[in-house]
């Protein structure tokens, strides 16, 4: 198959190297090379593409054009960064990006396993709030819900896990024989339904356990929360607002919340204080810019989820009176008193 490639980045040399290890593919065909990136969305919405390369700076911009057209073809983002990404390890796609100065050993790497990712089974997985999957974009109806809870655990633990350690988790108040035969029936069961989705491949196997084994390629709603929560240390958070906004506006509620499955408390106190530090810096960051009212809407979900943070209560009050909104800080102010002595607390006096 021929893959229609557009780059768009200003940086010239790495454009030029770029381009140069592209077109000595035969099956690669670049649509674009672009260095401004009015030029990159006009070729975008021009040409049939399948795979970006795009400067950090403007993948945003590119991610909602691409997403504006609608298109049934799907297309592949691949960010071009001065920083070194470590991408999640529940994420078996591409890599989403590319340290530059770009090497053409992962320029061979990315088209290769472009190709042939086309052949694999397309598995969306959602842990905020309910557990909900979709392959190969149809999603799994539930017969019972120890079935859907194995699920989950499946790609949960995503590896290798010892039966026993299976059945502790999963069936703690069954016995070990009762819970095994559980078990396996509903092993045949989930394989059976992921078939019915067009999967070709045993995702289930059971030798010392399970594990996810099949080709697949999956995509988690977790992972831009735990790469965002990464990058926003080392990478100026305006570059990052965007997209920080963007996952913190899906957040649905916390991992594996609406299910409450024991076994999934540590993750999901993981997952609540990357999203917590996202909520945080957002806030801070437009509270020092002075944009009072998007510092109000995200630090207001913080509070929301944590009442005792001081600091952002301070700054929504301040926030408020800056706008001259001097009712909502103090109508803000009795409602965090109320939900504070709901937990035996009170707010500091200097509040």
């Amino acid at each position: 198959m021929m893959v229609n490639v557009l780059i768009i980045d200003d940086d010239n040399e790495s454009l030029r190297k770029l381009t140069l290890y592209l077109n000595r593919y035969r099956t690669v065909n670049v649509v674009g090379s672009c260095s401004d990136i009015n030029q990159g969305l006009m070729k975008l919405q021009i040409k049939s593409v399948n795979l970006i390369f795009v400067a950090s700076k403007w993948r945003f911009i590119v991610d909602r054009k691409q997403r504006e057209k609608r298109k049934e073809q799907e297309v592949k983002l691949i960010e071009l960064t001065d920083d070194y990404v470590e991408t999640s390890l529940l994420c078996k796609t591409i890599p989403y990006c590319l340290k530059k100065p770009v090497i053409e050993g992962e320029i061979n790497q990315i088209i290769t396993t472009y190709l042939r990712v086309k052949d694999e089974d397309k598995i969306e997985v959602s842990f905020l709030g309910a557990f909900h999957i979709q392959v190969n974009g149809k999603e799994i109806q539930w017969d019972d819900p120890k079935e859907k809870e194995l699920c989950a655990y499946f790609f949960h633990q995503h590896s290798i896990v010892p039966l026993a350690t299976i059945l502790k988790d999963v069936w703690s108040f069954l016995p070990a024989h009762i819970a095994k035969s559980y078990f396996f029936q509903y092993v045949a069961s989930l394989q059976r339904k992921f078939h019915e989705c067009g999967s070709q491949y045993e995702h289930f196997q059971c030798i010392e356990g399970p594990m996810i084994w099949g080709e697949a390629n999956i995509f988690c709603d977790i992972d831009q929360v735990a790469y965002l929560a990464q990058q926003v240390v080392n990478k100026p958070i305006e570059l990052l607002r965007n997209r920080i906004e963007h996952v913190c506006s899906l957040y649905r509620g916390h991992y594996l919340e609406d299910e409450n499955y024991q076994w999934a408390t540590t993750r999901r106190d993981i997952v609540k204080s990357q999203y917590l530090f996202l909520l945080q810096q957002i806030g801070f960051y437009y509270y020092a810019e002075q944009d009072w009212e998007k510092s109000i809407l995200w630090l207001k979900k913080m509070v929301l989820e944590d009442p005792t943070f001081e600091e952002a209560s301070s700054k929504i009050m301040n926030a408020y009176l800056e706008l001259g909104k001097k009712v909502d800080a103090l109508k803000f102010y009795i409602q965090l008193k109320r939900q504070l002595q709901l937990n035996g607390q009170e707010p500091p006096y200097k509040s």
